[in-house]
């Protein structure tokens, strides 16, 4: 019986580093795809910045939401519903659509990705050893933002367009979403009992800690330029790469 629910654990635990690989290697492509998006959409700098805009807003939205979400949904079809949403925002793209449905397309994917983020690391901050497990998740999202450049690189220097490479990401997302579905309990119940022991709402209770406004803070400052730097500095090294060769 402890091997079973040891083998579960590690598969369950293998989606959730996979997922993560998933949304570094989004987020680390797009820097290389931008000029291919300029020149289909034949869009300026400042234009296509939006889609950084519609990400966020994404987001955002999804960070405010995703509590009562969860709280509704329980964990596993919570994650179900956010893998869904990415994968229809990477079939929109995948179908190189008018800009405004481009942006609209970044919109879902940046829901998703808070979503993800926030059911798989509520997830494994409750198993045993969860620190160690948490670095191991977000290391794998680092493993994918390196290879997002990479494999984006790739498929432009074959000869295929910027949007070919959304189609590896919808696959990437269907295996995340058969893997949810197979490892994760489909009779869990949301957490109800913990919010009655801590004596109210826990996010309510959260925002009175000035410990949780630092760290959101830092995160802020953090994060989000993090994203956005780097994802220019690609797209300029790359631009300024292929004008010389």
């Amino acid at each position: 019986m402890q091997r079973n629910i040891t083998q579960a654990l590690r598969l369950a635990l293998g989606i959730s580093f996979f997922a993560f690989i998933l949304i570094g290697i989004n987020d680390g492509a797009v820097g290389v795809l931008l000029p291919g998006m300029q020149t289909t959409y034949h869009t300026g700098k400042d234009t296509i910045s939006l889609l950084f805009l519609a990400g966020t807003f994404g987001y955002f939205m999804a960070s405010f939401n995703n509590g009562l979400l969860l709280d509704k949904l329980g964990n596993r079809r919570f994650l179900l519903l956010a893998t869904l949403m990415m994968a229809l925002g990477f079939a929109l793209l995948s179908s190189r659509p008018p800009f405004f449905l481009l942006l609209l397309g970044i919109v879902p994917i940046g829901f998703g990705v808070a979503m993800l983020d926030a059911g798989f690391n509520s997830y494994i901050a409750r198993l045993p050893n969860n620190t160690a497990l948490l670095n191991y998740l977000h290391a794998f999202y680092g493993m994918g933002a390196l290879l997002g450049p990479l494999v984006a690189s790739a498929f432009l220097a074959l000869g295929w367009i910027w949007n070919s490479v959304y189609f590896v990401w919808i696959s990437m997302a269907l295996l995340v979403f058969l893997g949810i579905g197979f490892a994760f309990p489909k009779g869990e119940k949301p957490p109800h009992q913990e919010e009655q022991k801590a004596g109210g709402n826990v996010l309510f209770l959260a925002l009175r800690r000035r410990v949780v406004w630092l760290a959101a803070l830092f995160l802020l400052s953090m994060s989000a330029p993090k994203s956005v730097w780097a994802s220019g500095a690609l797209a300029f090294s790359f631009k300024r790469g292929m004008g010389n060769s």
